[in-house]
């Protein structure tokens, strides 16, 4: 309970038509320190209730005119006195009239003829009471100011954060703040560089009264700068003759302001400007307590204009720099073109073993450089918004196509072999950018063929229905190449970002292809992710929302087959298994498959019979042909388990652990 509250002075109302029963019940109630007021009739008593709402009434029944049930049913019929508390004080015994005085709203009930410590104690008991339920009241009613409060900081923190325009995110934080407080009008008022001037970059006023004095420049006052610069919060409670306010009272008076605060826009070492607060009440003074809650939001809303500014250089900073490489880059493009053509030709004519040398070096590094080039140009007119995407119907199995002759010409000199694992709800044709969708799929797969030297990358795609006319593509491309430390996958999208390992040394590179990637990506309302452990290979996911084409056809479910490549070579897996060899695949190329073909015999999964058509179709001896053809009836019956079994048998045999790979 509040200090003030229990100090304050209980009011006790008596109504009673008896002189006597008034002048008894006077004398008790104020000798414990009450103060009491009395009325002779029930018409008096809601009379003065009207000017004097008291804190508990005594009340009796049998009254003239209008007796005390009828008295107490409009007390409680009344929202402004229901809940006072009234003490039927009767000579009326009966349980019925007792039952009668609770249902007309009293909370206690003396008998007459009462004593005057029973009197006391019951009274004492109330009024004890009503300062809880009044300090309750009072503390609840501070718990939703306060609530409120929160919820408006946090409000105005999401404002200030989400809100990419500063002028637009200040119109609503200021439009919030008036309404929590009642404000007939608001501004945030600002600054120039050279502080010669204020100008209002956001203003309102309740219900749009007025001008909106947006854009307005306010002329710069010796007394309001120098209280704004020193960081003070004025309040004026008299702002149409507060000599302080002059220069503005001709706008003071045309909206009848009375009370104005003004508190500043303060970061360390710096002032930005002001908010600005209006009343048209004499009697609205803005408290203490509303006065910290405005600095707090000034000190947020200070920090963000701040931030606001300094982003906006940076942006701009942004701007210059990609505008500068992309012109830069254009520049260098036809010459080193021409450097790049003419070294081609040159390689042509006759030369000695040594010129020859000397112009395939200079032919490797020109086209080294001009893919940097490239890459820059291309990212810096992402970054300046040069780079459009167009929308066209396309066949996917094109894209897929293009990207198989891509890996084909790729493992040309490697040992590696390129699965395509198409699903089988996939549209043969969609909307979207194909050229973009090329280069963001060619870019993810020259980073797996870049470090991948032998094993398997493995291009997945599936898809969502998200509604009639609209699908999410999503596209994986996994390898068996290095991996990336746990520490390095945070910035592998970063603009030329490389990770630091002897073999990205010597491979070397842009960094700028995945990054590239990102943003064409993101352009195309897609999300990128990534997965790896370093030693076992990466896997680069990502999806696209695209739209269906004319028709909902499926592209051909035999397409995987046409799409993968499978490399041979003489070499025997019968160093470690003892099985007989025809013309087999590297046993260090077919672990990765068989391993994640007992996965999919572990876990049931139907996708099992693509990985057995895989390894049919690389060329094994003719033992584990059989085995396999074995593991190829089990699951025709759907006897996974015994497929797994067997499995883990041939397994054994190559010396391929279970333990670590694959659920036991």
């Amino acid at each position: 309970m509040s200090k003030n509250m229990a100090d304050k002075q209980q009011h006790i109302l008596i109504v009673d038509d008896e002189q006597a029963n008034l002048m008894v019940l006077r004398s008790i109630i104020s000798g414990q320190g009450y103060k009491v007021s009395t009325a002779e009739s029930g018409k008096a008593a809601l009379n003065y209730i009207k000017k004097d709402k008291p804190d508990i009434i005594l009340l009796d029944i049998k009254m003239p005119e209008m007796d005390g049930y009828q008295v107490c049913e409009k007390i409680k019929a009344d929202k402004t006195t229901m809940n006072i508390p009234i003490i039927f004080l009767s000579g009326l015994t009966t349980v019925n009239d007792k039952i009668k005085a609770f249902a007309s709203g009293g909370i206690d009930y003396i008998t007459k003829p009462f004593h005057k410590e029973e009197i006391i104690i019951r009274l004492k008991t109330h009024v004890t009471r009503k300062k809880f339920e009044d300090s309750l009241k009072d503390s609840n009613e501070k718990l939703k100011a306060r609530v409120n409060e929160l919820s408006l900081l946090n409000n105005i923190s999401k404002t200030m954060t989400r809100v990419q325009d500063l002028k637009q995110a200040l119109a609503i934080t200021i439009r919030l703040i008036g309404e929590l407080f009642n404000a007939y009008g608001g501004s945030f008022i600002l600054f120039d560089e050279d502080y010669n001037q204020m100008e209002i970059v956001s203003h309102f006023t309740l219900n749009n009264e007025g001008p909106d004095l947006t854009g307005t420049i306010i002329p710069n006052t010796p007394v309001i700068t120098g209280m704004i610069e020193q960081g003070e919060s004025l309040v004026f409670y008299d702002a149409q003759s507060d000599p302080v306010l002059a220069p503005f009272r001709d706008i003071i008076k045309s909206r009848n302001i009375h009370v104005m605060i003004i508190v500043p826009l303060k970061i360390p070492g710096k002032n930005l400007g002001a908010i600005v607060l209006s009343s048209v009440c004499r009697e609205s003074m803005f408290s203490n307590n509303e006065l910290k809650i405005v600095e707090t939001i000034a000190g947020q809303v200070a920090g963000a204009i701040e931030n606001s500014k300094l982003y906006y250089k940076a942006q701009q900073a942004n701007q210059a720099k990609s505008e500068f490489l992309a012109r830069m880059s254009h520049e260098l493009r036809t010459p080193m073109n021409a450097i790049v053509g003419f070294s081609h030709l040159i390689q042509q004519t006759e030369l000695n073993s040594r010129q020859q040398d000397f112009i395939k070096k200079i032919n490797i590094s020109a086209r080294s450089l001009q893919r940097l080039i490239n890459g820059i140009l291309d990212f810096s007119n992402i970054d300046t918004g040069k780079t459009k995407l167009e929308y066209t119907l396309f066949n996917l199995e094109d894209i897929l196509n293009n990207l198989s002759k891509f890996f084909h010409s790729g493992i040309e000199k490697k040992n590696i072999n390129v699965l395509f694992i198409i699903g089988s709800d996939i549209p043969q044709f969609i909307i979207s950018d194909p050229v973009r969708l090329e280069q963001i799929l060619s870019g993810l797969a020259d980073n797996a063929l870049k470090y991948t030297e032998t094993g398997t990358i493995t291009i997945k795609l599936d898809s969502v229905d998200l509604m009639p006319e609209k699908i999410k593509l999503i596209f994986s491309i996994a390898d068996t190449g290095i991996g990336i430390n746990d520490e390095n996958i945070p910035a592998l999208f970063d603009i030329f970002y490389q990770t630091d390992s002897p073999l990205t040394r010597k491979l070397g590179g842009t960094g700028l292809g995945l990054a590239f990637c990102k943003k064409l990506i993101e352009m195309m309302d897609g999300e990128i992710s990534v997965k790896s452990n370093p030693g076992l290979g990466s896997e680069f996911t990502f999806s696209l929302i695209c739209k269906y084409g004319d028709n909902k056809k499926k592209i051909s479910s035999d397409i995987s087959q046409k799409l993968n490549i499978y490399k041979k070579n003489n070499k025997s897996i019968s160093d470690g298994c003892g099985m007989s060899a025809d013309t087999v695949f590297d046993l260090s190329k077919i672990k990765p498959l068989l391993i994640q073909f007992a996965h999919l015999l572990d876990e049931n999964d139907m996708e099992a019979v693509e990985y057995l058509g895989y390894l049919k179709n690389i060329g094994v001896c003719s033992e584990l042909e059989n085995e396999l053809e074995i593991i190829g009836d089990y699951i025709d019956l759907y006897e996974f388990e015994q497929a797994f079994e067997r499995l883990k048998k041939i397994l054994l045999k190559l010396n391929i652990s279970l333990e670590s790979d694959v659920k036991a």
